[in-house]
């Protein structure tokens, strides 16, 4: 029970932090509000478990109410599962609800507009990128702008919202097959990314 409760804390804890983004959108605010409500409801059954199991720990009944004990104990974990199923399907639909209202309004959101966005490729600093280590690009482009990448590295081969919903990516497809991405976050590079053929 106690880890239980301590998982319920989480959850109410996340939902409070979490769901900013989520609340005008009505889809996610509707299975926000089911999944709070069935937080509180299995929090409300746990106390009343809580409970009961202490009053049945204070006054022992012998054999015969050992067995009522364990019957009513074993029904009490059913329903409590129960309702874990219940707030498990309530807390996914508010997960793919809010992933896509963040997909829905991160769609727009393309690079701002670009001085000279024509540049040409920088093919041999593109190329570059294949011989350092992942981390290494990272920390190199780390909030990097559009602008700086594209003074950089040139006009990328094609441009699109991130296919997870979270930001926008460049990429730059290389003549041996491979392609270095750049993922902008907020308007910033998060990751640069070599990716072989």
């Amino acid at each position: 029970m106690g880890l239980l409760g301590l998982l319920l804390g989480s959850v109410l804890g996340w939902i409070a932090t979490d769901n900013s983004d989520a609340g005008t959108d009505s889809a996610a605010s509707a299975d926000y509000s089911s999944m709070a409500s069935a937080v509180q409801d299995l929090s409300g059954e746990i106390r009343e478990l809580r409970a009961a199991q202490q009053t049945q720990q204070a006054r022992p009944d012998g054999v015969g109410g050992q067995q009522r004990q364990s019957a009513t104990a074993e029904q009490d974990r059913l329903e409590l599962l129960d309702r874990l199923d219940q707030l498990d399907q309530a807390m996914a639909e508010m997960v793919l609800a809010m992933g896509k209202y963040k997909a829905a309004n991160m769609q727009y959101a393309a690079a701002p507009p670009l001085v000279q966005p024509d540049r040409p490729v920088n093919a041999a600093a593109l190329q570059e990128l294949h011989l350092k280590n992942e981390i290494d690009n990272d920390l190199e482009h780390l909030n990097w702008t559009f602008q700086q990448v594209l003074d950089e590295y040139g006009k990328p081969s094609r441009s699109n919202p991130s296919p997870g919903g979270l930001g926008h990516k460049w990429y730059y497809e290389l003549s041996d097959g491979s392609e270095i991405i750049f993922w902008f976050v907020n308007d910033r590079v998060s990751r640069a990314m070599a990716i072989e053929d």
